[in-house]
């Protein structure tokens, strides 16, 4: 097909690009490009958010189960969701470019069974209002995570430490036992061992005193001067 465009005196000139369909052309261009930009950075921060890979091209703004992934959004850009991307403008392309991460958050689809519209900002808990939904109940999880795993670890340490000296314990009254049992038998011994040195001392005093007796009964103190 010929293009025209004009030329002096208002004529037509056949064979040159008119400058209207130029223009046109190199804005259907940026549209493209504008569109196509929105969509990598909202499948981007879908990644972000909930770790699916979504290709830009299948980025979805009313989701279904399938896509794994809906969206959370604040009143003011709740238009956005009204329809599918390919059929935005480019001030609604240039909005959602703006507001992803701001006013409205990818989630999985299990956390949202649908896009939902958040309350508005004065009535929400810090969870609710956080500019990352998804990144602030997993930093909750490991928070508590983290926690647990430090008093595991507290609790463990410390039942081994138990262990330990409940251990050392039994060792240190086995060892007792050990010597009391054996000074119970030394003191047996020593007892037996009185006993016997004094039947001894006892016969050692019988026989003085019958010696003594025998000597008074053999000698005659008459033979001894007065």
């Amino acid at each position: 097909m010929s293009q025209f465009c004009f030329g002096s005196g208002g004529h037509f000139l056949e064979g040159h690009p008119s400058p209207y369909h130029a223009k046109g052309k190199q804005s259907e261009q940026r549209k493209r490009r504008l569109r196509q930009d929105c969509r990598e950075r909202l499948a981007d921060h879908i990644k972000k958010q909930t770790d699916l890979t979504v290709a830009p091209g299948r980025v979805r703004l009313t989701t279904r189960p399938s896509d794994g992934y809906t969206w959370t959004y604040r009143s003011e850009v709740a238009h956005l969701f009204s329809k599918h991307l390919s059929m935005h403008k480019v001030e609604a392309c240039k909005e959602l470019c703006r507001e992803v991460g701001n006013k409205f958050w990818a989630v999985p689809f299990t956390e949202a069974k649908q896009p939902s519209l958040l309350p508005p900002p004065s009535s929400q808990t810090l969870l609710s209002t956080s500019p990352s939904v998804k990144n602030l109940v997993d930093l909750d999880r490991d928070g508590e995570l983290s926690l647990l795993k430090v008093n595991l670890k507290v609790e463990t340490a410390e039942k081994e430490r138990l262990r330990a000296d409940l251990a050392e314990a039994n060792n240190e009254l086995e060892r007792l036992a050990k010597r009391l049992q054996e000074m119970s038998r030394k003191a047996d011994q020593y007892q037996s061992l009185a006993f016997n040195c004094l039947a001894v001392m006892g016969r050692i005093r019988s026989s003085i005193d019958e010696t003594q007796n025998e000597y008074v009964d053999t000698v005659d103190f008459d033979f001894f001067p007065s």
